[in-house]
Order: C-alpha cells, then sequence, then structure tokens
C-alpha cells in the first residue's frame, strides 16, 4: 500500500473512531480544555513573578519600599527623604469601592515628599503624559473630595465630568462616601498609561479619613527616588540599614512600586509552576488510561490491519492522529477559553492600580504547543507499546 493511500486509511480511521465513541472523545476534549485553559489564566496570575519581566510603570533610580512585617509608617517618608542621594520619596494608599454594582474603582492617593499638597499632580502628569488642565487642577485643589479619572475608569463607572457621586464600600457595614469627578484624563505616555488610565485620583488626606482608625499613618506603598539613577541599590540597603532597629524594618528594592508590593507574597512564581504541573499531570493521567483502555478493546481491529499490511508505524499513527484530532480541540479550545475568561471575567476584577501588571506573555502562548506535542507522545505512546510488541496471532485471539 502506498504511503499516501496508507496515510488517507489512517486519518479516515482516526475520524471514524473519535465519532463511534463520542462520549469518550468528548470527556477528553473537555479534560484538555479545562487543562490549558487553566495554564492560560496560571500563567496570566504568574507573570508579575516571573524572572526577567521588565518594570512597568517604573524609572531608572525607583527604589520600591515596604515593610518587612506589620504596615509601613508614613513618617518614615520625610526621613528616607532628608537621606543623601534621594531626590525624592513619594507614597500613598489605595482605596477599592463600588462605583455601581459589580464595577470596582480604585481611588489612588498620593503624596510627593518634599513637595507641597497637591504637588504630586504635576508628578503624575509629567511621567504619564497627561495634560491636566488649569481649571481641572483648581477644581481638584478646591475640592476635598474631588477626583480625577482615567478615561477607562470612567467608561466603567458611567462617569462623566463635573458631577457628584456615591461609592459604596467593599466591606458589610461600610459606610458610602461621596466623589466629585472634576475631569477625566488619558495618559499616553510610558509603559504605566495602562494602569494610569484605570485610577482615579483622590485626596491622600481624604482617603486617609475613610480608613479605619487602626490603620491611620501608615501607608500601602513607598517609593524613593535616586538623584543618581546608578546609586539606586546602595541606597536601598541603606535605607534597609537606617531602619533596621526600628520596628518595623523595611525591605527595599530597586523595583516598581507594584512590583515591592507583589514581591511580599512571597515565591509565588513556584507555587503557580507546581499548581500547573498537577493541573497537566492529572490531565494527562485522564488521557493516558482512556488510551490505554481503547488500544486493548482494538487489538482485533489491530491485528487485522497488520494482517492487510500495515505496519507498525502506521498503526502508531492511528492512535496518534486520534490524538492530534483531540489535542487540536482540546487545547485550541482551552487555549481560546482562557484568553476569553481573562479578558472578559477575571481581569476586569482585578485593582485597577495593578491590572496592567497581570498579562498572558507571548512566550507562555509558545510553551503551550510543547505541552501539547508532551501530552500527545506519552499519552500514546506509553499505551501502544505494550500493544504493538504483540504479534498479529495473538492480537486476533480473544
Amino acid at each position: 500500500m502506498s504511503g499516501l493511500r496508507e496515510a488517507g486509511v489512517i486519518a479516515g480511521l482516526s475520524l471514524r473512531y473519535l465519532g463511534a465513541h463520542r462520549v469518550r472523545t468528548g470527556y477528553l476534549v473537555l479534560t484538555l480544555v479545562l487543562a490549558f485553559a487553566s495554564y492560560v489564566l496560571l500563567a496570566a496570575l504568574g507573570s508579575p513573578f516571573a524572572p526577567g519581566v521588565a518594570p512597568k510603570g517604573g524609572a531608572a533610580g525607583d527604589i520600591s519600599i515596604s515593610a518587612l512585617y506589620g504596615a509601613l509608617p508614613a513618617r518614615y517618608a520625610r526621613k528616607i527623604a532628608w537621606m543623601p542621594g534621594i531626590k525624592q520619596v513619594t507614597y500613598g494608599n489605595y482605596l477599592a469601592a463600588y462605583c455601581r454594582p459589580g464595577v470596582i474603582v480604585n481611588l489612588n492617593g498620593r503624596v510627593l515628599v518634599p513637595g507641597p499638597p497637591g504637588s504630586m499632580l504635576s508628578e503624575f502628569q509629567s511621567g504619564s503624559g497627561i495634560n491636566f488642565t488649569p481649571g481641572q487642577m483648581r477644581a481638584w485643589h478646591k475640592n476635598r473630595d474631588a477626583v480625577l479619572v482615567g478615561d477607562v475608569q470612567a467608561r466603567r463607572c458611567h462617569w462623566r465630568s463635573g458631577q457628584l457621586f456615591t461609592l459604596k464600600g467593599m466591606t458589610a457595614g461600610q459606610a458610602g462616601f461621596p466623589v466629585r469627578v472634576v475631569g477625566i484624563y488619558h495618559a499616553s505616555k510610558g509603559p504605566a498609561a495602562a494602569m494610569a488610565n484605570q485610577v482615579a485620583l483622590a485626596h491622600h488626606a481624604y482617603l486617609e479619613g475613610l480608613r479605619p482608625a487602626a490603620a491611620r499613618g501608615t501607608v500601602e506603598w513607598m517609593s524613593a527616588t535616586a538623584a543618581d539613577p546608578r546609586a539606586a541599590p546602595r541606597l536601598a540597603a541603606e535605607i534597609d540599614a537606617y531602619f533596621a532597629r526600628r520596628s518595623p524594618p523595611t525591605l527595599s528594592s530597586v523595583s516598581t512600586v507594584a512590583q515591592g508590593a507583589l514581591a511580599q507574597f512571597g515565591n509565588v512564581l513556584k507555587i503557580v509552576a507546581l499548581v500547573m504541573v498537577a493541573v497537566f499531570v492529572c490531565a494527562l493521567i485522564v488521557t493516558v488510561n482512556v488510551t490505554a483502555h481503547a488500544a486493548a478493546q482494538r487489538r482485533a481491529q489491530l491485528a487485522v490491519l497488520r494482517v492487510l499490511g500495515f505496519s507498525r508505524t502506521a498503526l502508531v499513527g492511528i492512535f496518534a492522529g486520534e490524538l492530534l484530532y483531540v489535542m487540536l480541540l482540546g487545547g485550541g479550545g482551552g487555549i481560546a477559553l482562557g484568553l476569553a475568561l481573562w479578558r472578559w471575567v477575571i481581569g476586569p476584577l482585578l485593582p485597577a492600580g495593578l491590572s496592567a501588571l497581570f498579562t498572558v506573555s507571548a512566550t507562555a502562548l509558545y510553551v503551550a504547543p510543547a505541552l501539547a506535542v508532551g501530552v500527545v507522545l506519552l499519552s500514546g505512546l506509553i499505551p501502544l507499546a505494550e500493544v504493538l510488541r504483540l504479534r498479529a496471532v495473538r492480537l486476533s485471539a480473544p
């Protein structure tokens, strides 16, 4: 039998068998859809922790400062700002609330040291390509409850400039509070633009009054800028040495504020990788068991094909073809489902200030076909090894 004709027969037999066993085929496809969708979602959740990830939203010489334990006191900012070699210190807090049912707005209140109250607006717009109008600046300084909102967040909340809204707290029993939208901006410069368009800039003092009494006087993030970017690692070490005997001591690193905050959660990348491995091991166990059972049931069919002149390679090809069809459906569908869930379901649930850090990288998508090939090889060759070692006479035996 010619190679081309044999390949056509193999493809036809693979499709016919899959069609004749729809429940088994559907079970395999569903297993792989769930495995690859989980892979995409886990890859997105682990993306900020991957080694070699370029900082997003940071500048050369930025030093992220966090507390080794507990909350970081705001008073640390002025002591750090007076250290030789430090140009300025920025700190602040986030406050998440519901602007409408199911939609979260992240209020960002920050302070620049040294600098007069409100100087953070100039610092924020210079780094993000935003042009606040003089009217917006005056309205923001005049009203204690004023906010300047990124256009992406404004569309989510259905906000328009000049309106007064009441936000609902995210914890039970938390009272609502008003915010006055005095302007809507669009950031277009630098890697932090996507993040900047998803926050609302509020007065730090206003947010401080809304926080629980026990949390006041502390900050969720702090960043220092070195006058000489090359000195940033040395200054980070000096900051930690200065506060080593104070409570709490600091943990400083040359990274963005968001990455410094994320680093406090430990080695998340290893945890994500272990979960990925567990997901694919479970999927592999299912596919190997189903394929082995299918091979055991088809001994007579394999014997007939051997008598008709099909090579052992062709018999392997039948099972490989079936697995390939299943993998294309399950793997492709799973990746598409994972991307859709991340884009329209899970991604919007993340805090606006951090959502830009979590992405499905191209590397993760490139690895997916390699995982699919591995599943095909292990699922197809392991159960077939025993069957193909048998002779045609034994294969045809009951």
